[in-house]
């Protein structure tokens, strides 16, 4: 069996008092309106700044300015992939909304409202708290 450790970065985006939080379409690996951030993978010889632009202006067609790493995690999915990730905090910077086919909607939510809600699971409340740091 092969396995592979796939470095990946993602983008909360804070424009204002709101970040942008996506929802995934269903597929065999995800729910329906499973939440994600915008993001990708890291190329080969690809830095992190450049990466995490390249992949943020991809998912939704954004600028952003990249302010600091706010969060390191790992995934594990089917016992052969490991996502190797980091979280930096984005702020906007400019362009509209183009969501990849992989998204079904998104949402520009409040901060306050996303820490006081049931609504977002906790790696997104984690997040939040984390860039107030």
């Amino acid at each position: 069996m092969i396995h592979k450790v796939l470095p990946t970065l993602k983008g909360m985006i804070v424009k204002g008092n709101s970040i942008l939080l996506l929802r995934k379409k269903p597929t065999n690996d995800h729910k329906k309106g499973m939440y994600d951030l915008p993001g990708g993978h890291v190329c080969f010889g690809e830095d992190i700044a450049g990466c995490l632009q390249r992949t943020i202006k991809e998912d939704v067609n954004l600028l952003v300015q990249i302010e600091k790493p706010i969060n390191a995690w790992t995934i594990v999915k089917d016992n052969r992939v490991e996502l190797v990730g980091t979280t930096f905090l984005c702020k906007y910077k400019g362009g509209n909304i183009k969501l990849r086919p992989e998204y079904e909607s998104y949402e520009w939510v409040s901060i306050k409202g996303v820490l006081k809600s049931r609504t977002y699971p906790d790696w997104v409340k984690d997040n939040v708290k984390k860039m107030k740091k």
